[in-house]
């Protein structure tokens, strides 16, 4: 037999019995991981067993000592626990934090400080869930993490807003000079209408004109809409910032209510353009059928942008407003008002087809 035979031979063995192997350790691994999977639905049945009988029985003692023995699973034992928060409610929330905090959490308080950052996310949700009052820190801490950590931390908080813990976290925007404002602005939104009376207390209180926009600009975020009252207050501010903001809001809570109306007619007529303008678009967005004589007006304005939302906020009531954009239009007294009135025109023909 020549070398070349000889090589082909070895190569087919070698072949074969790479294939025996690849094949043996494949079946072998599903065999564990079917295994694996079988054991833990087990544990998963048996822990959920142990919970029920501890939560509906008046001897919860007697079922201590069946729960620690699950101490050693504490992924199934976390799962099993996140899974009866999100079911159960009132006082039987209380006796799962408590069991959290008797079999689980040291060691996510351990995994939290963890250098991977898979770790200390799996262990954050559990930990801000059944967090205590006194933790709101640790909590602050989780939020400042890497996106992974931060995202399971809030949805952990939109799942328990805790009224202490959320107290301590306004507290920390309001005394906060280092963490950027943005952040406070996703958080806020991630918990939604939850935190209404918690901006609605800080508003009262003395706040930089940058953290006061902020609030402003997430009440329409949101929307906080049982909070109009305080922005009908807030459109008298001697800033023009919050006053231009505000003008916006109002007009993205889309409540179509007379003091908001008569609040942005006066904003209408504000000294600053900017909240002119604002208002003008809101006023359109509410659809404001006696506000059209100060939308035409507005087409006149010394400010392009007053003209521009002028003309469209015309657009938005109908006929009505299509035939005085026609009329400004045709008019020689202001040529910019007339081909502010033109290009509106114009773009609802191109958007018509």
């Amino acid at each position: 037999m020549t070398t070349q035979i000889y090589i082909v031979l070895y190569s087919l063995f070698f072949l074969f019995g790479f294939s025996i192997f690849l094949f043996s350790y494949i079946s072998i691994r599903r065999l564990i991981i079917s295994h694996r999977e079988k054991r833990n639905q087990n544990l998963r049945q048996l822990i959920e067993s142990a919970i029920l009988k501890m939560l509906t029985s008046d001897y919860q003692n007697d079922h201590q000592l069946t729960l620690k023995e699950y101490v050693r699973y504490p992924e199934i034992f976390t799962e099993v626990l996140l899974e009866f928060w999100q079911t159960l409610s009132g006082s039987s929330r209380q006796q799962l934090k408590n069991i959290f905090s008797t079999y689980l959490k040291e060691k996510h308080k351990k995994d939290i400080t963890s250098k991977r950052t898979i770790k200390r996310a799996k262990a954050a949700k559990a930990f801000v869930l059944f967090a205590d009052e006194d933790e709101a820190i640790t909590i602050m801490n989780l939020l400042q993490d890497k996106p992974l950590v931060k995202m399971a931390a809030l949805t952990a908080l939109t799942l328990n807003p805790q009224p202490q813990i959320m107290k301590i976290i306004f507290k920390a925007f309001i005394q906060e000079s280092k963490i950027p404002l943005r952040y406070y602005f996703d958080l806020f939104t991630a918990m939604g209408k939850t935190i209404e009376p918690y901006v609605k207390d800080i508003l009262h209180q003395p706040l930089p004109e940058e953290k006061l926009s902020l609030l402003v600009e997430l009440i329409g975020t949101i929307p906080l809409n049982f909070l109009y009252p305080e922005l009908i207050r807030l459109s008298l501010h001697p800033s023009k910032e919050i006053r231009t903001k505000t003008a916006r809001t109002l007009g993205n809570l889309s409540l179509p209510l007379e003091e908001i109306i008569e609040t942005l007619l006066l904003m209408a007529e504000d000294e600053a353009w900017e909240v002119k303008a604002q208002a003008l678009k809101s006023l359109g967005k509410l659809r404001v059928k006696k506000a059209i004589p100060l939308l035409a007006q507005a087409l006149f304005s010394h400010s392009w942008y007053c003209r521009l939302n002028g003309g469209h906020a015309l657009v938005r009531l109908g006929e009505e407003g299509l035939e005085i954009l026609q009329k400004i239009a045709r008019q020689k007294k202001d040529p910019y008002a007339a081909d502010m009135a033109k290009m509106i025109l114009d773009e609802i023909m191109i958007m018509q087809g």
